[in-house]
């Protein structure tokens, strides 16, 4: 992939530097412009030996490099990006060599992703959120992040940056409109006020999978469980406790917006504790539990909105391949399900919490697809790549 990579004016430029390393150590072709603030920060010659490129564009030249880049680049990548540098291409200004490049790039159609860091006052501004909200409705222009920590709005992390680019085709991606909401994540069931059981689950499966549609310009909202992983600041999020909450907040969503298609790749507890001791139990007495089945919020769904489009991830321990197709093939057809995703747990440890996994996918006629063991990410980027296909995309 060819990637042109802008550095702008922020003390977070030198995080920059490992990024376009790792981009580049990944057999990317990495070009790299930079505005003459960034070279506070980085210089000419570390931005060279990070890219493998003896040519940095630092100045506004008079042989149109600006349109050669723009043409001959897959994807742009502005990181970190300053408040100043947002602003201009947000209002046409090409007066640095960043702004210049990503005005012409942005005119391409190509993807042109861009990691914000600034001071919170900088970013909490009417004027910079006004400026920020016209570069996110350009279909081709992705913002991520900032995360806000100690009261600045940071620019991403370098490791998660090249995870999202590395993971971010740029001939992928969804239509214009299209609503997902995604659950994520364990949910617990209380024994008293503060004990409760759960499952090992991370929430990453159905994070990535909110990230990946984010990344292909999909309006996407989480419904979390409490203790996952977390998204990208700029996707929205829901965190719920029990499978009860899941359930009331996925339905709630439902009937305030349309969306086009609902993955539940959360793991929520299949059981509740039938009484609930209001005060915290005594540890010098033995105990009996009675479990009862929490309803299922694919059967919620299906009920209260036969036209919504549902992926379901099935979690089992796999003896007999043929047979279990077999079964989630009756499943879906049953449900009228999009299609299953079914993890094999024979081996726990493999699926939750890790950053790997194996899936089958399954529809009403059978198996779609089935991986190794393949990091998540790359599932996620499978599950949507089949969901958008199905759904005539």
């Amino acid at each position: 992939m060819k990637i042109l990579f802008a550095v702008t004016g922020s003390v977070a430029a030198f995080e920059a530097i490992r990024l376009i390393r790792d981009l580049s150590k990944a057999e990317n072709e990495v070009y790299v412009v930079a505005s003459r603030q960034a070279l506070k920060y980085v210089t000419a010659e570390i931005l060279r030996w990070a890219s493998g490129r003896n040519k940095i564009y630092t100045e506004l030249e008079e042989n149109a490099f600006h349109v050669t880049l723009s043409n001959m680049c897959d994807i742009m990548v502005i990181y970190p990006a300053t408040a100043n540098t947002i602003s201009k291409i947000a209002n046409g200004i090409a007066d640095t060599p960043v702004t210049l490049t990503a005005i012409s790039f942005a005119s391409t159609g190509k993807p042109l992703i861009i990691f914000p860091a600034m001071c919170l006052k900088l970013y909490e501004s009417p004027f910079f959120r006004r400026n920020l909200e016209k570069l996110k409705s350009m279909e081709n222009i992705r913002i991520v992040g900032p995360v806000i920590e100690d009261n600045i709005a940071k620019v991403v992390k370098p490791a998660k940056a090249l995870k999202l680019i590395l993971g971010f085709s740029p001939l992928k991606r969804a239509p214009k409109g299209l609503k997902v909401l995604v659950t994520a994540g364990p949910t617990r069931t209380y024994i008293d006020k503060i004990r409760y059981l759960t499952n090992p689950s991370s929430g990453r499966m159905g994070v990535y999978i909110a990230e990946e549609l984010y990344m292909r310009g999909a309006d996407v909202k989480l419904v979390l469980g409490k203790g996952s992983v977390k998204p990208l600041p700029d996707i929205p999020f829901i965190e719920v406790e029990t499978t009860g909450e899941m359930l009331g907040k996925v339905l709630e969503e439902l009937r305030k917006e349309p969306y086009h298609l609902v993955i539940l790749a959360a793991a929520p507890m299949d059981f509740s504790v039938a009484t609930v001791s209001h005060s915290k139990l005594k540890s010098d007495r033995s105990y009996e539990l009675r479990l009862q089945p929490c309803p299922k919020i694919y059967s919620a769904i299906v009920k209260n909105f036969p036209g919504v489009n549902v992926i379901c991830f099935k979690a089992d321990i796999i003896k007999d391949k043929f047979s279990f197709i077999g079964k989630m093939t009756d499943f879906v057809k049953r449900n009228k399900l999009l299609f299953v995703v079914a993890n094999d747990i024979s081996i726990p440890e493999k699926v939750f919490g890790s950053e790997s996994s194996k899936v089958m996918i399954i529809d009403e006629n059978g198996l779609v697809t089935e991986t190794g063991y393949i990091p998540k990410r790359q599932i996620a980027e499978v599950v949507v790549d089949i969901a958008l296909k199905k759904l005539g995309f």
